[in-house]
């Protein structure tokens, strides 16, 4: 969807609720980064040049404004182990590949897949975070004393009973610096920003990653990165999808999978670790006023000069106000109405939805919890279509008509195949698709399937009314068979022969001007065997006899010839008598080394007076070998 806002708007319509909201936001990201760079095994200063760099490139190249984008603890998590087993280099490189990747998702517009994520998976999604970024306060809170349990009830308060009395100022940034100055005022011992790690006192520079440039390289590059760009991209967009419910304005989610992938290449460069969006400060963000581009600019910019330049006051900003403003954006973030609408709702979506917050709170994975839900739906999908699929059989005289109404696909095909009646078939059947859609190779195959059993039965069959996309498909199908023909009966002849069960004369072989090839094998049915042997089958519309037993597969093939020289070059090997009866016929056997039998038959033309014998066919036949026991293959 194309934002519908000039671009003076995005940047310059709301600047007093950016800047203070942007304010907000920063004081948050700081003791966020420094965290999600401890849980990937990193200097702190990686996660907060991470945060400055993502904050400010999104907020320009982004497709969200007013969403914040920073180092998250669901990137964090992907990139431990690389840390670990080959060093923080790999983790800039890793960064770097990820965000080309994210570009060229970009680039192929693979945003507009966010359609395929129902609103319950997206309800699940929230939830859960809710529940993660609560339950990571816990560490702050449990055991601290009564001391920290005061300080977060109060800013809770603050934060809260605020707005009733002014709105002027986001109350999460008085929330902090009232509980900054009480603390520093009292002199209170309670753990602090600057008890998280060493803040770092210069500006990032720009560096090329120090790894080998090598197919090594990218080996252990490659799975890392990929996995970052989908679960980068899957947060960002599962983020900017409720933003767009708060503010009730639109994004541009393809420009925003690219300037995800621009923010994460430049961070790369700069000595930071790859992001993506934050629910949990856009939430802060636009529930503090912050609707622009602005916002997220004067967050990224506003933490690295606090940072660098005010870090002596940043650190004794108490871990307490920042605890009490994320359990804020918890209670927020989650939506409690699910918890109502669970009763009302179909079961189905609350599945889906309970589902995706259980696997996420349990993996600490957005990306699987998310996946979850969507493979979920899915089916749920794929049952309620399949249902819907109707067939009704009208007759009209010597001529039974099956009106399909519905779409056929996988989940639908085995209705379709039972809907008709095999024991009472007519002269002629007429299966009418106007109302129906083919929409895969599960279709045809039932559909032919169905056709093949009632011409079993001695009925004239036809399929009417399918749909341009439908015999398109069919059409497909059907060249790929005649493809997989010609490369299927050459490599199940090569077999036999191998193995010793035919044995062909070359003589014959090049010129026979009929060859029969019959082989009987046993297969297990819905062997892959099988199946492309019945293929091959199938492609053959004027085979003399074509028969599929179930477990039992007979391969017969007859071709007339077509070549007159051939056919006189092939001789008996006895005289003919001298003359015969008018329509007589004689054949003439012989057999060949292996097994191998050639049968000549011949017809006397003319009255017994005159006349001469006339050729009429000519086989070659393999040896029939039949096996003591099925071969299961």
């Amino acid at each position: 969807m194309q934002t519908s806002y000039p671009l003076r708007q995005q940047w310059l319509g709301n600047v007093r609720g950016d800047l203070l909201s942007g304010a907000v936001v920063a004081l948050a990201l700081i003791p966020e980064a420094i965290a999600f760079s401890l849980i990937a095994g990193v200097d702190p200063k990686v996660g907060l040049y991470a945060a400055f760099s993502i904050a400010v490139i999104t907020a320009i190249a982004g497709g969200r404004p007013g969403m914040i984008s920073a180092a998250t603890g669901a990137m964090a998590l992907v990139m431990v182990d690389l840390v670990r087993d080959h060093g923080l280099q790999y983790l800039f490189a890793a960064s770097i590949l990820a965000g080309l990747l994210q570009v060229v998702a970009g680039v192929f517009k693979l945003g507009s897949l966010m359609r395929f994520v129902s609103r319950s998976v997206i309800t699940g999604f929230v939830n859960a975070l809710a529940i993660l970024i609560f339950l990571a306060q816990m560490p702050e809170l449990i055991g601290r004393g009564p001391t920290v349990y005061v300080l977060c009830a109060a800013a809770l308060a603050i934060i809260y009973l605020l707005p009733r009395v002014t709105r002027a100022v986001p109350s999460p940034l008085v929330a902090i610096a009232v509980l900054t100055a009480v603390v520093m005022g009292f002199g209170i011992d309670v753990r602090s920003v600057g008890d998280m790690g060493r803040l770092p006192d210069s500006l990032p520079h720009f560096f090329i990653p120090d790894v080998p440039l090598t197919w090594d390289t990218l080996r252990i590059l490659l799975p890392v990165s990929a996995t970052l760009a989908v679960v980068g991209l899957l947060e960002s967009m599962m983020t900017l999808q409720i933003v767009e419910d708060i503010t009730e304005t639109p994004s541009e989610r393809n420009r925003e999978c690219v300037g995800q992938g621009v923010a994460n290449t430049v961070t790369g460069f700069l000595g930071g670790m790859a992001g993506c969006a934050m629910i949990g400060q856009s939430v802060i963000n636009v529930t503090s006023g912050g609707r622009g581009r602005l916002s997220c600019l004067v967050a990224g910019v506003l933490l690295l000069v606090l940072v660098v330049y005010g870090s002596d006051l940043v650190r004794q900003i108490p871990m307490a106000a920042l605890v009490a403003v994320m359990i804020m954006v918890s209670i927020g973030t989650f939506s409690w109405r699910s918890l109502r609408d669970l009763r009302t709702h179909p079961r189905s979506s609350s599945a889906v939805m309970l589902l995706t917050v259980v696997v996420t709170v349990a993996t600490h994975d957005l990306a699987k919890g998310v996946l979850s839900g969507v493979l979920l739906s899915a089916l749920f999908f794929a049952r309620k279509v399949g249902r819907m699929l109707d067939v009704q059989c009208e007759e009209a005289g010597d001529t039974q008509v099956y009106r399909v109404r519905g779409q056929v696909f996988f989940a639908s095909a085995g209705q379709l195949g039972a809907a008709f009646d095999y024991q009472r078939v007519a002269q002629k059947v007429e299966i009418d698709l106007r109302d129906a859609h083919l929409w895969d190779l599960t279709a045809v195959a039932a559909l032919q399937r169905a056709q093949e059993k009632l011409a079993a039965h001695g009925a004239e069959v036809s399929a009417v009314g399918l749909n341009a996309a439908s015999q398109t498909l069919i059409e497909q199908i059907r060249k790929g068979r005649q493809m997989s023909a010609a490369r299927v009966f050459p490599l199940f002849l090569y077999f036999a022969l191998g193995l010793g069960l035919t044995a062909l004369s070359p003589i014959a072989v090049a010129t026979s001007p009929r060859i029969v090839i019959e082989h009987v094998s046993h297969h297990r049915a819905g062997t892959a065997e099988a199946a492309a042997i019945a293929r091959w089958l199938d492609s053959i519309p004027d085979a003399d006899r074509r028969t599929m037993e179930l477990g039992t597969i007979t391969v017969r093939q007859r071709r007339l010839p077509t070549d007159a020289r051939a056919s006189a070059a092939v001789a008996p090997p006895v005289p003919l008598p001298a003359s015969g009866a008018a329509g007589e016929k004689i054949t003439i056997t012989n057999e060949l080394p292996g097994g191998f039998v050639e049968t000549w038959t011949f017809q006397w033309v003319g009255g017994e007076g005159g006349g001469g014998w006339k050729q009429t066919d000519y086989e070659t036949h393999a040896p029939i070998v039949q096996p003591d026991r099925p071969n299961e293959l």
